[in-house]
């Protein structure tokens, strides 16, 4: 069974990430991302990053363990915050995370001083396994943004993530408040809109555009044209 893809998606490949703008009022506390990936990535790779270190930071990670650790199959939260309390937690996904197909995957911090955090792939609850639980409470305001696909080290993009995104989404779930909303389905440029409405619109570094076009699973060809290639090989491929 195949399923239906999005009609355009960013492709991150050759050092290609996104660059995610400030979100005022951001609650480092208590958040929602949601995110739409096809990957084949086997290496530690970088789902979204926000926020600086020592101040107030998250990061989503792909086949890394709450200790860091390389480890296929997994994703990491973490949760910092302005002394120094970190949250980590992980999960061992039930699908297989690299396969190549498009998966909606869902994390969830619903409250990081009571160390509550979730995961959801493709509408399914994962087991979560917690690391460090230090019950981060104390985010100091920044001013600056994130990334989506890579970790920016200094600005040098790290742990870079391989593979077709689309339809992000960031929300305060305790304030039902939508801080950005990138659909990624315009198909061209370097720009993503932010069609909540709220103008955080983020940009593509190195964009590479695609979309994808299924054949229908039964395909007859019409009797004018069996008569034309009567005495031909006729091959169709589905993509």
């Amino acid at each position: 069974e195949l399923a239906v893809p999005p009609p355009s998606c960013v492709y991150l490949a050759n050092q290609g990430y996104i660059i995610m703008p400030p979100l005022e009022g951001f609650n480092f506390a208590n958040f929602e991302l949601n995110i739409m990936v096809r990957t084949p990535c086997l290496t530690a790779a970088c789902i979204l990053e926000f926020g600086r270190r020592g101040a107030a930071y998250v990061c989503l990670m792909l086949n890394q363990d709450a200790s860091g650790y390389f480890t296929p199959n997994t994703l990491h939260g973490f949760v910092e915050d302005a002394e120094g309390r970190e949250l980590h937690a992980f999960c061992v996904a039930d699908v297989t995370l690299s396969n190549n197909k498009w998966h909606t995957i869902s994390w969830e911090v619903n409250d990081a001083a009571e160390n509550d955090m979730a995961f959801t792939i493709n509408g399914k609850e994962q087991v979560v396994r917690f690391g460090e639980c230090g019950c981060p409470r104390d985010f100091t305001p920044i001013d600056e943004g994130g990334s989506i696909g890579a970790v920016l080290d200094a600005l040098v993009p790290k742990n870079l993530l391989s593979g077709l995104v689309q339809k992000v989404t960031l929300r305060s779930k305790k304030d039902d408040v939508m801080y950005a909303k990138w659909d990624m389905n315009s198909g061209y440029g370097t720009v993503l809109t932010d069609s909540c409405g709220n103008r955080n619109h983020a940009t593509c570094v190195k964009p590479i555009w695609r979309s994808e076009i299924r054949a229908p699973a039964a395909f007859e060809v019409p009797k004018k044209a069996k008569n034309l290639f009567s005495n031909a090989s006729v091959s169709v491929s589905r993509w």
